[in-house]
């Protein structure tokens, strides 16, 4: 009974540790979700929610190219911009490499003490390489639902760099 009971233990323990250690999204994007109106994000470890009064998203067309826009500014003015310009249907789209659509990822992390040398972490940077990701599950005339994940490099230091993960966006266009 004694090893019974310890075997029991065992198992229990290895489920949890199992559990509990797992991730549940390796790549930071697809299993992130936003509530209507935010985006969200995890910057360098830290939670980021966009505040609804300081969140958009634009959808331009012209010359036959659209860009959509999305902008969120969480309560301390951080803010987190992506840009898909050519994109008009639901699927993941990479942030740099050889695609011939231009996405964008930007985040500012806003010093209110001096606004002016706030760093910007953009991506992609130059030499092409994949810099992230931007998946979109729903796209409509009225809203775009999706994840993002993204590895920013400050504009003013290219050692700077800043990881972005677990993004998502539940957005109606304005």
């Amino acid at each position: 009974m004694k090893t019974l009971k310890m075997i029991s233990k065992i198992a229990l323990f290895t489920v949890m540790f199992i559990a509990f250690s797992c991730s549940s999204d390796s790549d930071g994007g697809g299993g992130a979700t936003a509530s209507a109106g935010t985006i969200t994000a995890s910057i360098a470890g830290s939670g980021f929610t966009s505040i609804a009064a300081a969140t958009q998203a634009e959808r331009v067309s012209a010359g036959g190219t659209t860009t959509i826009t999305l902008l969120g500014a969480n309560a301390s003015g951080k803010t987190i911009s992506l840009i898909l310009n050519g994109v008009s249907a639901a699927g993941t789209y990479d942030i740099g490499g050889d695609n011939l659509i231009a996405i964008v990822g930007t985040y500012v992390d806003l010093d209110m003490q001096n606004p002016q040398g706030s760093p910007t972490y953009v991506a992609p940077t130059e030499g092409g390489a994949v810099k992230g990701s931007i998946t979109i599950s729903e796209l409509t005339d009225t809203k775009i639902v999706g994840t993002f994940r993204f590895t920013g490099t400050n504009q003013n230091n290219a050692n700077d760099t800043k990881e972005i993960t677990n993004g998502a966006f539940n957005l109606e266009f304005n």
